[in-house]
């Protein structure tokens, strides 16, 4: 069996911005209180979700400045293949979702594990999952963008909602999913070059 192979991404030492300033909070409650097109009008829940994020806004620390020391972290999150691999290779026995997501050439998307599997797939290889610091510094960068390409939103830059409805009108052929594969989008990566 082969070793599942992670592409690392050195994070260097420093400081780095994290939270969000209230400028930042007001321009994501102003952009969350105008959300009236695409797939909100779809979505029964969307009043739910409207408030989600809401609270999210208001619960996310305000801004201000740490240290961290160097750290890596996988340039895209693990995929089912990657997933599949570990579980074969430590003895285990792959889920049936998974084994018929590879048969259909689909194993470049996120594996979408539960909180005790990702850890268990940490310990097996002697790996730890990065802090909220680490992911946010990684996601970020140090001068605390909005979003991993920068503070202008873009939905053309990761899978949200807006590239999925615009690939269900395109009949992409992975547009029965949530999911899409971990590199499907180069120019959503942050300035760490991580798909986080």
């Amino acid at each position: 069996m082969k070793e599942v192979i992670i592409d690392w991404v050195k994070i260097p030492a420093g400081e780095f911005l994290v939270g969000l300033s209230d400028k930042q909070r007001r321009l994501l409650r102003k952009k969350l209180s105008h959300q009236g097109g695409g797939l909100w009008k779809l979505l029964p829940r969307n009043r739910s979700l409207l408030l989600a994020g809401q609270a999210a806004i208001s619960h996310t620390r305000a801004q201000e400045k740490h240290y961290l020391d160097d750290f890596y972290i996988s340039r895209y999150p693990i995929t089912i293949e990657q997933y599949v691999t570990y579980q074969r290779h430590a003895g285990l026995v792959p889920k049936n979702t998974h084994i018929a997501w590879l048969d259909t050439g689909l194993g470049r998307l996120p594996a979408m594990v539960r909180d005790h599997e990702a850890l268990q797939f940490c310990k097996y290889y002697e790996l730890r999952l990065p802090t909220s610091d680490e992911w946010e510094k990684a996601a970020r960068g140090v001068n605390g963008r909005l979003y991993p390409w920068g503070d202008r939103w873009d939905s053309t830059h990761g899978n949200v909602c807006q590239s999925l409805v615009r690939q269900l009108a395109m009949e992409h052929p992975l547009a029965h999913t949530l999911a899409m594969e971990v590199d499907r989008f180069p120019s959503g990566q942050s300035a760490s070059v991580s798909y986080t």
